[in-house]
C-alpha cells in the first residue's frame, strides 16, 4: 500500500515536471523559477471521497477475507482428518491424500494472492480519479500563483523537502480549489 502511494506521488511529481518542461519550451524567455510544495497525504485526509473509498475497500476486504478463511478452514479440517486416519491408510492412499492436501494448500495460497491483487486493484481503480482531481487542482493553483514547480512534501511518510518556506506551501489553497476548507475541519498541516 505504501509503495503504491510512493509510486502515485512520484508519478504526480513527474507529470508536473513534464508540464513545466512543455510550458517552458513554448516561452522564448525563461521566467524565474518559483517552487511551491504540497502534501498529497494531507490533502487526502480532507477529501470525503477518500473516506468512502476506504470504507468500500474495507467492505471488499472483509468479503474476500471470509472466502479465504473458509478455504483455509476446509484445508485444516481435511489435514486434521488425514493426521487422525493416516496410520490406518495404505501407503498408496496416504500418498494420494498427501498430494490432495498439497494441492488444496496451493489453492489456498493462490486464493490469498488473488485476494490481495483484487483488493489492491480495486483500491487503485477507486483512487485514480481522486489523484487526477487533486493533480488538476494543484496545476490550477500553480498556474494561478505563478509557480514553475510544485513538489510533494513527503512520499510514503518520508520527507522529501528538507527545508521550505511556509509561504510556498499550497496544500490549503489546493483544498479550497477542491471545495474543501481545512481551517473548518480537523487536521494539521504536514
Amino acid at each position: 500500500m505504501m509503495q503504491k502511494k510512493v509510486l502515485l506521488a512520484l508519478a504526480l511529481t513527474l507529470s508536473l515536471c513534464k508540464l513545466h518542461a512543455e510550458n517552458k519550451r513554448s516561452v522564448t524567455q525563461s521566467p524565474p523559477i518559483k517552487i511551491g510544495y504540497t502534501s498529497v497525504d494531507y490533502i487526502f485526509r480532507f477529501l470525503p471521497e477518500v473516506k468512502t473509498i476506504a470504507s468500500e475497500c474495507a467492505s471488499l476486504e472483509k468479503q474476500l477475507r471470509s472466502k479465504v478463511e473458509a478455504s483455509l478452514a476446509g484445508y485444516y479440517q481435511k489435514e486434521k482428518a488425514f493426521k487422525q486416519d493416516r496410520d490406518a491408510m495404505t501407503e498408496a492412499v496416504r500418498n494420494q491424500k498427501q498430494l490432495e492436501l498439497q494441492q488444496l494448500r496451493g489453492d489456498c495460497e493462490r486464493l490469498q494472492l488473488e485476494f490481495q491483487e483484487k483488493l489492491d486493484s480495486k483500491h487503485i481503480d477507486l483512487l485514480k480519479p481522486v489523484y487526477e482531481k487533486v493533480t488538476n487542482a494543484i496545476q490550477q493553483v500553480a498556474e494561478e500563483d505563478g509557480y514553475t514547480h510544485i513538489l510533494n512534501a513527503n512520499m510514503g511518510g518520508m520527507p522529501v523537502l528538507l527545508y521550505v518556506s511556509e509561504e510556498h506551501h499550497i496544500s490549503d489553497r489546493v483544498l479550497k480549489k477542491l471545495g474543501v476548507y481545512p481551517d473548518k475541519a480537523k487536521g494539521t498541516k504536514p
